[in-house]
């Protein structure tokens, strides 16, 4: 658990940081100045939630700062969107845990605490439904983002998006996919 927080931790504090150019957008976007604002939207929000007085994750801010991510992601073509739609289904257990451990899950070490000291899980092992389950793959699918759009910024001019996709995917994501997901 506390490897879990600890990294969580650290990815999060490098999540404002990155800033990415916008790509073309198109003649299909009627709004592109909507698009910016909503990423300006998901940077603002992930700035504030490693809060620096005690190097914890706010459970509350993260959740916002996912669901303004969300919106952003929706902004994208069809691919992005169903990244966005599992994306969501893993807030949406991380918000159950939370609501049901408000108090006691102002933190997300706190909230993982909760969950592991109710007996939610088989030892190690992660219930499917549960708000860790959620946070865990919250972790991974913004580790999988994060190095997808880092891999635009490349000092030698970048790669093929679809290049850059399934590196990320294979770095983050395969691992954890069965057979018949990763074809």
């Amino acid at each position: 658990w506390g490897k879990l927080t600890s990294n969580t931790r650290k990815f999060i504090a490098n999540i404002p940081k990155l800033r990415i150019p916008l790509p073309h957008l198109g003649k299909k976007r009627k709004n592109p100045k909507s698009c910016c604002k909503k990423l300006d939207d998901v940077c603002h929000t992930f700035s504030s939630v490693l809060r620096k007085s005690n190097n914890e994750v706010d459970t509350a801010q993260l959740l916002k700062a996912c669901r303004a991510h969300l919106a952003f992601m929706k902004t994208g073509g069809s691919s992005l969107r169903l990244v966005a739609k599992d994306l969501e289904s893993n807030v949406q257990k991380a918000e159950r845990a939370f609501k049901k451990f408000h108090k006691e899950g102002k933190y997300l070490s706190s909230l993982l605490e909760c969950e592991k000291n109710r007996g939610m899980h088989d030892g190690d092992e992660l219930h499917e439904k549960s708000g860790a389950m959620g946070l865990l793959w919250i972790r991974r699918s913004l580790a999988f983002q994060l190095d997808l759009y880092a891999s635009f910024l490349s000092r030698t001019g970048g790669v093929h998006p679809r290049d850059a996709a399934y590196g990320a995917y294979e770095e983050h994501l395969s691992p954890y996919h069965g057979w018949a997901l990763r074809k």
